[in-house]
C-alpha cells in the first residue's frame, strides 16, 4: 500500500469479510458528499491514508487472505 486514502464500494457479504478496514465505503449516491467531506478535512485523508498502509501489512499478506477466503467459504457451505 501506497498509504492512499482509499474510497470504493464494498459489496454487502464483503463487509464482514474484510472486518475492520480503513477505507471509505461509498456509492454513487454519497460519492460527492463523502469527497467534499474529505477535501475539508486533508488530516483525515492523511489518517485514513496510513491506517490503509498498515491495515494491507497486517491483513492483505497472502496468508491472512487465504485464511478469510477459506473461512468464508466455509461460512457460505463450501467444503475447502
Amino acid at each position: 500500500s501506497m498509504g492512499i486514502c482509499t474510497l470504493n464500494t464494498i459489496q454487502e457479504g464483503m463487509i464482514d469479510l474484510l472486518g475492520n478496514q480503513p477505507f471509505v465505503n461509498v456509492d454513487d449516491k454519497i460519492l460527492g458528499t463523502i469527497l467534499r467531506e474529505l477535501v475539508r478535512h486533508p488530516m483525515q485523508i492523511k489518517s485514513l491514508g496510513e491506517k490503509g498502509k498498515q491495515w494491507v501489512s497486517q491483513k492483505h499478506n497472502y496468508l491472512s487472505v487465504t485464511e478469510s477466503l477459506y473461512n468464508y467459504y466455509r461460512k457460505i457451505g463450501l467444503k475447502v
